[in-house]
């Protein structure tokens, strides 16, 4: 189970129910890092730069996939 929530619009995704700073990671499905930071309960990562795709997003070990259209 994931501890946190994404919820996406066309120009980024939002991630909820992280309690403090964490890191994140963000892959494409073929495994390759894309982009990595810190990100905060409510913060925002933008994707409208991404290709069309399936991408992972890890936070605190946790992984959670989300598509972009």
């Amino acid at each position: 189970k994931v501890d946190f929530k994404i919820f996406q619009s066309p120009q980024y995704i939002a991630i909820q129910g992280i309690e403090e700073s964490s890191k994140y990671q963000l892959f494409s499905i073929d495994g390759r890092q894309i982009e990595h930071g810190i990100i905060n309960d409510n913060g925002k990562i933008y994707i409208n730069t991404l290709h069309s795709g399936i991408y992972l997003i890890r936070i605190n070990n946790q992984a959670a996939k989300f598509a972009v259209n």
